[in-house]
């Protein structure tokens, strides 16, 4: 028997959940599937296209322990990466203009939907 994979999300602790909300929805399309908590100040939230977001007010753990990177699959990269650059301050990292820091240190590739 074969067995078959696929990941269902990634879950990602950031300091300001509704910065990421709007982040994720305007740059990637990505919206708001569940909220766990009030809508205006969740707890943590998942979106579709699989990122679970984890509301973590405590600097320290959400840089250290949250991921490396998400890698993001998308049909029009330069509109997305325009987005990013423009209406959220990204900063390009060294590994390429397609590597973006965002918020508050979170790690996002950017790459050509196949």
């Amino acid at each position: 028997m074969e067995i078959k994979t696929a990941i269902d999300h990634a879950a990602v602790a950031v300091n300001d959940i509704n910065w990421y909300i709007r982040f994720f929805d305007k740059a990637f399309n990505m919206k708001v599937r569940n909220y766990d908590g009030p809508e205006e100040n969740p707890k943590q939230v998942w979106l579709l296209g699989g990122i679970q977001l984890i509301a973590s007010p405590d600097e320290k753990f959400a840089k250290e322990d949250r991921c490396r990177h998400l890698g993001m699959n998308v049909s029009d990269p330069e509109a997305c990466l325009k987005i990013a650059y423009e209406e959220f301050g990204a900063e390009e990292m060294p590994q390429g203009h397609n590597w973006i820091r965002v918020g508050d240190g979170l790690c996002v590739e950017v790459l050509q939907m196949k």
